[in-house]
């Protein structure tokens, strides 16, 4: 059997060598559905199923509360709560927690604004990975009189320290308090998420409510023959008496333990599923094609297939004939698509470490490995089972007779068409997924402002509560900065809010004086932002009713607010607005609010644009962080270094972030819709090519074989358009039949597509009967081509055909 395999793999070598037009498309067809698969794949190991790069990482367990009535499943636990988890035998052989937050970092250096992370001591030492300088925070770190001490990543000690091997004990502030340098991580190292920063989780003899505490996130490893099922029973029956001590509404009612991995992969699961769909996808039409191919080729190849069966091959002989013939094909593209998938990997690390909020940093490392190998070769061997175990056996069942004579009918078959019909509804389903991905990237990119977002510039500060204590302050301080702002040559105005539009916005319920509340209690939502009049300046917004917020409104004066048009609407449709009162939930002891004046909508939040906005003065309800709004003459991207040099020299302990324009937010926002829209975009793209070049294939076979009736009926006085439509006409059955499973499949697809992406209309008609639009013109441009070169052969010729 080695014999006989050894020499078909000899004879398929010099057959794949005298046809390279055939060996190229073939290659390159299939060399482009595995890149994109084996890209994917990639990135799903690097995701989900590698495991974490920490010892014994498969061991690592996640805990966390349920609260069963709303669903809520990813409730963090208070930090009171996990601390009688460490000291109740709950099965865990240890327990660690972590919160994360910005603070501020100053020092003997330009201050800057970083990521940080509060930790359990001997969370580093319970993870395999300790600081490649000096030691790990210690117990003794969490006591709350103890010196304040930080453990720094790599990359800080780079940039900030120079790398100097003396950094330990050196002194920075964080948050304005002084703190020593005690340890350096090692490169790469970035644990839970992207923080640069350590800090131990400090005790507090400060008597707090559940509620208020600070929420952890708590993660272990399990005692030996204890159970994830044990473990969740003991934490179970903890809840449940921590619960009743605490007197208070429960925060959950329920225990969640999972396998750590889950905790961080869990929320891309459905995002890198629906990817992975469209690969294979692709990836069958690609097989499709070049079973197609070798249809056409195997009735190319007909007499010599029936002189082997004539001279005693039998029909075994012949199909692993073909077969190794395709297995050498689909060797030769995993070879192309595993570098098409390394350059994909490398764009995608990128990609994804420039993102606002990128994964975990070991989920950024996509590498091609063994597994990925071991992976290709299986695609490889699918791709061989699906692109040539039809034709294969096709060609063994050939009639010898006819093949002898070059019959051309010999393999006459329904199943070009068929492929063809199967191609036409799996590149419907990319092309769909494409468009709405587009869509939702448009849409974030969309902006209702007066004003162009590129000349919008916004940068957020911290105050520190050491240097300015009280609202008092606050306000000072953004009066004195928004002066400031405003002498820059360029600026055009300045205003101080606590929200940029397109970025975030805090949220609230309000009560409307008058009204009874909801039956189900709820009141409804709104954005919060706290403004002064040049934020209104600053974004050209305009009053439709009533008056801005203006200098009139301090905070000795009664409390007012400024709404946006849907808010007024949806309160008081077709009343007038202006003198309505109304006021926060959360503050229901506070006075009544009065509405001022009315604006047009403007979204604070990218993720949710139809949410309505309330106006508060910022001097009536000043927040310690708060962002100040420029417009500029030109590009906002020009004023950045003046803007730095201007809070530097106000206050230069205080650090500026997020330092961007409207423009930018806008893009931050649209950063991962992007990255879909561009894979589903080049998954349609090459969808459409492949199912264009199927058609052609289907067509170009099925008219070969009516040459010598086309000579027939041109001899007999037919005309060449008519023959032309009857060519075309046979490309309808497989376009029609195409197009209707394609629409089927489409919108489900788009169903789950939706759960993915936000902002996209999936039942829209538009949509779907643009792409079977686009669809049928690719179908008919490939039907034509080989009915035009039909039609270009004398009838003469065409009756010598056979």
């Amino acid at each position: 059997m080695t014999i006989v395999f050894v020499q078909e793999v000899r004879i398929a070598v010099r057959s794949l060598l005298r046809s390279p037009g055939f060996s190229l498309t073939a290659i390159g067809m299939l060399g482009a559905g595995l890149g994109l698969c084996l890209f994917m794949f990639a990135v799903i190991q690097s995701h989900l199923l590698r495991p974490l790069p920490f010892a014994n990482g498969e061991q690592l367990l996640h805990v966390g509360y349920v609260d069963t009535q709303t669903g809520n499943r990813w409730i963090q636990v208070p930090l009171q709560d996990f601390r009688a988890m460490r000291e109740a035998d709950t099965g865990f052989a240890s327990l660690h927690a972590f919160s994360q937050g910005d603070v501020n970092l100053s020092g003997g250096m330009i201050p800057e604004r970083l990521q940080a992370a509060w930790i359990s001591a001997g969370s580093f030492r319970d993870l395999g990975v300790l600081p490649q300088l000096g030691r790990e925070l210690v117990a003794s770190d969490e006591a709350a009189d103890a010196p304040l001490a930080v453990v720094i990543g790599y990359a800080l000690w780079q940039e900030h320290f120079d790398a100097r091997s003396d950094v330990l004990g050196s002194e920075i502030k964080i948050d304005g308090e002084p703190a020593t340098v005690v340890g350096v991580m090692p490169e790469e190292f970035a644990f839970p998420f992207n923080n640069r920063i350590w800090l131990a989780q400090r005790t507090s003899n400060d008597v707090v409510a559940r509620e208020a505490q600070t929420s952890v996130d708590v993660w272990g490893r399990l005692a030996p023959g204890t159970g994830m099922a044990g473990a969740n029973a003991a934490l179970s029956t903890l809840l449940q008496e921590l619960n009743a001590q605490s007197g208070g509404a429960a925060l959950a009612d329920a225990v969640r333990v999972d396998p750590y991995m889950e905790y961080f992969a869990g929320p891309m699961r459905p995002m890198l599923a629906t990817m992975f769909t469209a690969v294979i996808l692709v990836l069958i039409i690609a097989c499709a094609n070049v079973a197609q191919l070798l249809l056409a080729r195997n009735l190319q190849r007909a007499r010599e297939s029936a002189i082997r069966t004539a001279i005693g091959a039998s029909r075994r002989r012949l199909m692993l004939s073909n077969l190794v013939e395709t297995l050498l094909v689909c060797l030769a593209a995993s070879v192309a698509g595993l570098l098409l998938a390394m350059v994909g990997a490398h764009w995608a690390m990128q990609f994804l470490r420039a993102a606002e909020y990128p994964p975990p940093y070991w989920m950024t490392n996509i590498r091609l490995d063994g597994l990925t190998v071991a992976f290709t070769l299986s695609m490889a061997l699918l791709g061989t089972l699906l692109a040539g175990l039809w034709p294969a056996w096709r060609a063994a069942r050939i009639d010898v007779v006819a093949g002898m004579r070059g019959g051309g009918s010999v393999l006459r078959s329904r199943s070009g068409s068929v492929l063809a019909a199967l191609e036409i509804a799996l590149c419907m389903v990319c092309l769909v997924a494409a468009a709405l991905t587009l869509q939702s990237v448009l849409h974030r990119g969309e902006t209702n402002l007066p004003v162009a977002a590129e000349k919008v510039l916004s940068g957020r500060l911290s105050p520190l509560p050491q240097a300015y204590p009280d609202d008092a302050s606050l306000v000072k301080l953004s009066e004195t900065l928004k002066r400031s702002l405003a002498a820059i040559p360029g600026i055009e105005t300045a205003g101080i809010s606590t929200s940029v539009p397109y970025s975030w916005a805090g949220s609230g319920e309000i009560e409307v004086e008058g009204r009874l509340a909801p039956a189900d209690g709820a009141w409804p939502s709104v954005q919060t932002v706290a403004a002064d009049p040049g934020y209104f300046a600053s974004l050209q917004l305009t009053a439709q009713q009533g008056r801005l917020i203006d200098s009139r409104d301090t905070s000795q004066s009664p409390a007012v607010a400024v709404i946006s048009q849907s808010l007024a609407e949806r309160f008081w449709p077709g009343e007038v607005a202006i003198g309505k009162r109304l006021r926060m939930t959360e503050h229901a002891q506070d006075a009544w609010i009065e509405v001022v004046g009315i604006v047009p909508q403007l979204s604070q939040d990218a993720d949710d644009r139809s949410q309505p906005s309330l106006y508060r003065p910022f001097a009536q309800a000043p927040r310690r962080q708060f962002s100040f709004v420029l417009r500029s003459s030109g590009p906002a991207a020009e004023q950045v270094q003046a803007v730095r040099e201007a809070v530097f020299a106000i206050d230069p302990e205080l650090p500026i972030y997020y330092l961007r324009s409207v423009r930018d937010w806008l893009d931050v926002s649209a950063h991962m819709p992007r990255v879909m829209a561009s894979l589903f975009g080049m998954f349609g793209l090459f969808a459409l090519l492949l199912a264009a070049a199927g058609l052609y294939a289907v067509l170009a076979f099925q008219i070969s074989q009516r040459s010598r009736e086309i000579g027939l009926r041109r001899a007999l006085g037919a005309r060449r358009g008519n023959i032309l439509g009857m060519l075309l006409r046979q490309s309808l059955t497989p376009l029609l039949l195409g197009i209707s499973l394609g629409l089927f499949l489409a919108f489900g697809f788009a169903q789950v597509l939706a759960s993915v992406l936000l902002d996209i209309e999936t039942g829209s008609v538009l949509l779907f009967a643009l792409v079977a639009i686009i669809i049928s013109t690719v179908a008919a441009v490939a039907a034509l081509l080989p009915a035009r070169r039909a039609l270009a052969v004398s009838p003469l010729a065409a009756l010598r055909w056979e």
